[in-house]
């Protein structure tokens, strides 16, 4: 029986939800640990507590014993809540996945994420214009591109039928929908932590992400996860021993991760396209003053 116990950590895909992860995981690491903070060993860069990435192909046919390739993209879809439901049930603990898609319903018009396999969602949310600049780097794109990906309710990954990607095809919608289909779902509980708020007040944030998770983690557990997932450091153990998760495209995943970084690379009709087709998204995070401006 579904014990209810997943954990997803959602994002539109370049919004932080790496380094979130990293800080969890040390979240996780420290709370478990009596040492002081200073005998305690620092972050491995490669080895994120997240139990598996949710569209992972081998996950899925892991779980439920078939070859994804002989499957139609539909049918896919229409099984992968029987995947998660059985993660759930034969765990002991709670299990974290990472995800990249839309709160959406299946071909069989059940929730993507079943309800009765969760027990909640952390949600990352970004800048949509900061987004625009590092998703382009990332996929090796033009800015015009990226800005098409982030205003295209068709968009999504690994998608290419002529293609057998390490991962399922997955919906993301436009920046809009994919932010709207996790802030408005009924179905569970989520708590929303914006990428700014991390930067800016990281203690703070990560208190609230604690008491939501109902984690054991004092101050001191918190700041001391701060320090280790510094970007700079980040960045630095990734030139030292790689990270895994790089795309084969990518110089360094931990480019630059600055805020604001918008305003040196896009063009005034680059940042009106973004602004025009999320007005009301951007405008419900804080991302727009009152006179409808981006901050």
């Amino acid at each position: 029986m579904s014990q209810n116990n997943l954990i997803w950590i959602a994002s539109y895909p370049k919004s932080g939800n790496t380094w979130f992860r990293l800080l969890l995981t040390q979240l996780l690491s420290v709370s478990r640990n009596a040492l002081p903070s200073e005998n305690r060993a620092s972050l491995n860069l490669n080895d994120i507590y997240v139990d598996q990435i949710s569209s992972s192909r081998q996950l899925f046919e892991n779980y439920l014993n078939v070859t994804s390739s002989d499957l139609f993209p539909n049918e896919i879809e229409g099984l992968r809540p029987q995947v998660f439901r059985r993660m759930s049930a034969e765990s002991d603990r709670l299990v974290y996945l990472k995800t990249h898609e839309a709160y959406t319903l299946t071909s069989k018009q059940e929730p993507l994420f079943p309800p009765d396999a969760t027990k909640c969602a952390i949600y990352l949310v970004r800048n949509p214009l900061d987004i625009s600049v590092s998703y382009a780097h990332h996929f090796s794109c033009s800015i015009d591109e990226s800005i098409a990906a982030l205003n295209d309710k068709n968009h999504g990954l690994a998608q290419d039928p002529m293609h057998l990607y390490f991962q399922l095809p997955q919906k993301l919608l436009s920046w809009s929908e994919h932010v709207r289909s996790w802030l408005e779902t009924k179905k569970i509980r989520v708590l929303v932590v914006r990428y700014e708020d991390l930067k800016l007040n990281p203690v703070s944030t990560l208190m609230e992400v604690v008491d939501f998770l109902k984690l054991p983690s004092t101050g001191e557990n918190i700041r001391f996860a701060i320090k280790q997932c510094e970007f700079e450091k980040l960045k630095a153990q990734e030139q030292k021993s790689g990270f895994s998760e790089k795309l084969s495209g990518d110089v360094n995943f931990f480019r630059s991760g600055r805020m604001g970084e918008w305003r040196e690379v896009l063009s005034p009709g680059q940042v009106s396209r973004l602004v025009e087709t999320h007005r009301t998204i951007m405008t419900k995070l804080h991302y727009l003053d009152s006179q409808g401006n981006p901050f």
